[in-house]
């Protein structure tokens, strides 16, 4: 037996030996994370830089740690929740922090206090697509205006810089399928067509095919050139506002797998990149796309514009350096970081790697 077939009976062992203990068994949301000697080696899955200069970090069991040294050593934050930490975003003094459970957390003192101010833990009675749908970006409109969102379409808002929260709503419908007109038939995945044969007992193509998801999962959102608020989710779902996200209108992408990161390039150029290694740009603010070429089918997850470049970090330690035009990416693969999820731009310094072992700097001045 496998390390995780034991856990899975014990876990199953003391559900039925012991049902009362259900009734003290701790709230991940609701439970102050502890503090842990190795955390910055545990998974960690967004940063920021802070405008004193520090650095900090989320991630598993609601870990939040700032650094002053550019990585080299690193202080935990007291933190009331152990939910899994996915987004961290900053203004000034105030930070937002959310996660798993569908909780955020807020600081207003540079992260040196936080209150948990929401979450929505999963409930099996509810009809409500976002009961425990987790967090998964936040952005900062100003000081004040701060706009999370997440998976089944979860969008909520904030007016006092994240102290308090509200629903909202993004849009009506499934809308067209990626890179179809309306009222066009979703054209299927290339990757998922096949050719029965005639054999009854598989699928055709016809069957197989994608339909655009009713409340697909928002993964990014990032501010473009002139104000527009634009948003990538699973399955070549997209929105956009430009009204500061009071309405959205729904499009979508010409690769209809999921976008994960988005990254504004200034004069109009917007990159996507997610799945499989697939990115995109636009040189006109969302409104058309081509494809850029990566030269990895390796999923990419996280991304930071760095001097007139990109760097976009990924699955198996993959890290690609360059620009989306034609000078194109060079790869490096960190195969001791495990799944990288974000970057952290330390200038002269390099970079700033985060993932699945935790935080290692790259690059920088010798």
């Amino acid at each position: 037996m496998t390390a995780t077939t034991h856990a899975g009976a014990a876990l199953i062992a003391l559900l039925l030996a012991a049902p009362a203990a259900l009734a003290a068994w701790p709230d991940t949301a609701t439970t102050p994370a502890e503090t842990m000697p190795r955390a910055a080696a545990g998974l960690l899955l967004d940063g920021t830089r802070l405008d004193d200069g520090r650095l900090l970090v989320v991630g598993e069991r609601g870990h939040i740690l700032t650094s002053s040294d550019q990585g080299a050593t690193w202080d935990q934050a007291q933190v009331p929740t152990r939910a899994t930490l996915t987004a961290v975003a900053a203004h000034g003094e105030r930070i937002v922090a959310g996660g798993h459970d569908g909780v955020l957390l807020h600081s207003g003192d540079g992260g040196a206090s936080w209150r948990r101010v929401r979450e929505s833990v999963w409930d099996p009675m509810s009809d409500d697509p976002t009961s425990g749908a987790p967090v998964l970006d936040i952005l900062y409109l100003d000081a004040d205006r701060v706009l999370a969102i997440g998976a089944y379409s979860l969008l909520l808002a904030s007016d006092d810089g994240g102290a308090t929260w509200r629903p909202k709503t993004l849009a009506a419908g499934p809308g067209p399928g990626p890179g179809a007109d309306a009222g066009d038939e979703p054209a299927a995945d290339a990757d998922e067509g096949v050719d029965d044969g005639g054999d009854p007992l598989l699928f055709d193509e016809s069957e197989l095919m994608l339909d655009a998801e009713e409340d697909p999962h928002l993964n990014a959102i990032a501010r473009l050139d002139g104000g527009r608020l634009f948003i990538v989710a699973e399955r070549g779902a997209a929105f956009v506002s430009d009204d500061d996200g009071e309405t959205w209108r729904r499009t979508a992408l010409p690769y209809d797998g999921s976008m994960f990161g988005l990254l504004s390039l200034g004069q109009g150029r917007v990159l996507a990149y997610g799945l499989r290694g697939n990115a995109l740009l636009s040189r006109d603010n969302g409104e058309t796309w081509t494809e850029v070429g990566t030269g990895t089918d390796l999923s990419l997850f996280g991304g930071v514009r760095r001097g007139d470049g990109i760097v976009l970090v990924g699955a198996n330690g993959l890290l690609l350096e360059g620009d989306a035009g034609a000078g194109g990416f060079r790869a490096t693969t960190l195969a001791e970081a495990g799944v990288l999820a974000a970057v952290v731009d330390l200038g002269a310094d390099g970079v700033l790697l985060l993932g699945e072992y935790g935080q290692v700097r790259h690059g920088g001045q010798p």
